[in-house]
């Protein structure tokens, strides 16, 4: 198997693994009524900062599905130019 292929394929996997764990962390996060936000501004703030950090572990994920996803054309366009020399 292609190398860059094998790199896109652990992109992919590792992608996915992060997005279960956001998902996770997004499940875990207290619902914030009207009239609590104004009595426990500790939670407001912690819920403020979950989602924050959720956002950048989607942030994060979705650079490496398009580097995986460009790593992909690179090597198809990279074995096509290779079988296109020989005809």
């Amino acid at each position: 198997m292609n190398r860059l292929v094998r790199i896109a394929i652990t992109l992919f996997v590792s992608a996915t693994i992060m997005i279960f764990l956001i998902r996770r962390r997004l499940d875990h996060i207290p619902e914030i009524r009207a009239g609590e936000l104004y009595q426990n501004d500790q939670l407001v703030d912690h819920t403020h900062n979950e989602i924050l950090m959720s956002v950048a572990g989607m942030v994060i994920t979705a650079i490496m599905l398009i580097a995986g996803l460009t790593l992909l054309v690179i090597a198809f366009l990279r074995s096509r130019k290779k079988s296109a020399g020989h005809g």
